[in-house]
């Protein structure tokens, strides 16, 4: 079975625009040219990969199982040449990261001033996002390799087994609001308060609903829905609304008196953080050694927090 990067990428391009011609266009070639290279990809591997029929181009079901394994081989293949690049212009390279708010607040400051004092022509590219959508972006080979909490695993994510890190989750209010003063909160006084909650697809949201059904208590509803942790500072300090987050993000506040926890333990929740990489390619020495400075950093926290 033999074929070449120019038949994927026409694969791709043809998937995409569901057009022999349009897809012919993107790639500057003949439609029959176009149309022949597509045919010898399929007598590669055995097995047809379009319909034909007269308003385009559909994948069959051998060609929806085939096209995410040949956008990871392209992307594997980009970025090589991205590596390479780097190399070659006096050791720039790049570095490409994927990380949940809290990974970014506690420990990138530090690994990130170690990498561009070593390496001042390094490009970082820093993408901070949600779980699922790290994992959609470590597939699609966006970023290098992700540092958050649970990911749902599939044949192209591969999991660190041991866990870098982890931070407390707790519910937090104004520093006026009464249930602070208080020495122990039941779940039950908290379903009538105002929230600020992240969105309905968050793990956040997901952990709150879980609290409060394994209780047997209606889920409270939420005030405001936002993914922006300094919408959620700024809110909380000034106003009546109780939000749950990852203490790390709030840490300013809490040390300025502005918040405080609320003593509510069967609403506190430890969160782990890993580390997850692509199974298919092989990291750059940036992504690699960017690795081992955040299981160093990450020792280092703890030994600070202990």
């Amino acid at each position: 079975m033999t074929f070449n990067h120019r038949q994927l990428v026409a694969f791709v391009t043809i998937a995409q625009q569901k057009s022999l011609g349009r897809a012919a266009r993107d790639l500057n070639l003949t439609q029959p040219g176009l149309s022949r290279m597509i045919k010898n990809l399929e007598r590669s591997v055995g097995v047809t990969l379009f319909h034909r029929h007269a308003h385009g181009m559909s994948l069959t079901p051998y060609g929806l199982a085939f096209l995410p394994h040949v956008q990871s081989v392209l992307s594997s293949y980009d970025r090589s040449l991205e590596v390479l690049r780097g190399m070659a212009m006096s050791g720039r390279g790049s570095l490409r990261i994927g990380v949940v708010a809290s990974i970014a607040n506690l420990l990138l400051p530090t690994v990130f001033e170690r990498m561009l004092h070593d390496q001042p022509e390094l490009q970082i590219d820093l993408v901070d996002d949600i779980e699922d959508r790290l994992a959609q972006a470590l597939v699609s080979g966006r970023i290098d390799f992700a540092v958050a909490g649970e990911i749902e695993l599939s044949d192209e994510i591969h999991l660190e087994p041991e866990p870098l890190m982890a931070d407390e989750w707790w519910v937090i209010a104004n520093e006026n609001n009464p249930l602070c003063m208080r020495a122990s909160v039941e779940l039950r006084d908290l379903t009538d308060c105002r929230w600020i909650l992240a969105p309905l697809d968050s793990i956040a949201y997901r952990q709150v609903t879980e609290f409060f059904r394994a209780h047997g208590l209606p889920v409270p509803a939420t005030a405001i829905h936002t993914r922006s942790v300094t919408a959620v500072r700024a809110l909380v300090a000034s106003g009546d609304y109780l939000c749950f987050m990852p203490e790390p993000l709030m840490r300013a506040e809490l040390n300025a008196g502005v918040v405080r926890r609320i003593l509510a333990p069967q609403a506190i929740w430890n969160r782990s953080f890993y580390i997850y990489r692509r199974k298919s390619g092989v990291l750059p020495n940036s992504a690699e050694r960017c690795m081992r400075l955040l299981r160093d950093a990450a020792k280092q926290s703890m030994k600070t927090v202990d």
